[in-house]
């Protein structure tokens, strides 16, 4: 029984390959569509159906009230509408220059002026 399956896929791959490429490409196209969709239609049914096993569980416990929130920060003056200050949370990518050891001015000659070797 398995040998047949597989033989009869070894045979639709074998037409397959022999198509021409816009063919293939059509037939992917009538092939994948559809079972696209109908995975996605599947998925979105199961999570609907989760999430109202959720929802009906935390009605029947009476978890339908939010938990009480911890106090934030404290609203500042200086900001537009009073708003909390909020620390950055991204760091600045590119570090603070470290300052030359050497000041340039001392190390390039100066070629303003004639060589007072002469």
């Amino acid at each position: 029984m398995l040998r047949d399956l597989l033989d009869w896929w070894d045979g639709v791959e074998l037409w397959l390959t022999q198509l021409s490429f816009p063919f293939q490409v059509l037939l992917a196209v009538l092939v994948l569509l559809p079972g696209c969709w109908l995975a996605a239609a599947g998925v979105d049914r199961a999570v609907e159906r989760l999430l109202a096993a959720v929802a009906a569980r935390r009605t029947t416990t009476g978890a339908t009230e939010p938990a009480e929130a911890a106090p934030g920060p404290e609203p500042r003056a200086d900001l537009p509408g009073g708003s909390p200050e909020v620390p950055d949370p991204v760091p600045d990518p590119v570090p603070d220059p470290v300052p030359d050891p050497v000041p340039v001015a001392d190390t390039v000659p100066d070629r303003s002026r004639p060589d007072d070797r002469a």
